[in-house]
């Protein structure tokens, strides 16, 4: 996720993608992010293996600069389009984990 400005990234691992954006997108429970007005989900991956998904995590948070976040979202949504209304009604991960 990002602000409007695209200077901060937020990059998180949720079982419950539409619930976490919501709460991103309204504040609630999530002082810090309201802070730095993180309203925008402009990309995301599915992983059906929780492992997977952890090393990828770690992968996006200390490995790749924000210029690299760019590219990448770019790549995927290249007008930067808040993907949260299009998100499928079904995008939840297992939660047998």
């Amino acid at each position: 996720m990002t602000n409007e400005a695209h200077n901060y990234f937020l990059v998180s691992l949720t079982e419950n993608l539409q619930h976490q954006v919501k709460q991103l997108k309204t504040g609630l429970n999530r002082p810090f992010a309201a802070k730095v007005e993180v309203t925008k989900l402009v990309y995301f991956e599915f992983y059906h293996a929780l492992d997977v998904a952890r090393f990828r995590l770690k992968e996006l948070e200390e490995m790749y600069s924000d210029e690299d976040k760019r590219v990448l979202i770019d790549a995927a949504n290249e007008d930067w389009i808040d993907l949260y209304d299009a998100l499928p009604v079904d995008a939840n991960l297992p939660k047998n984990l």
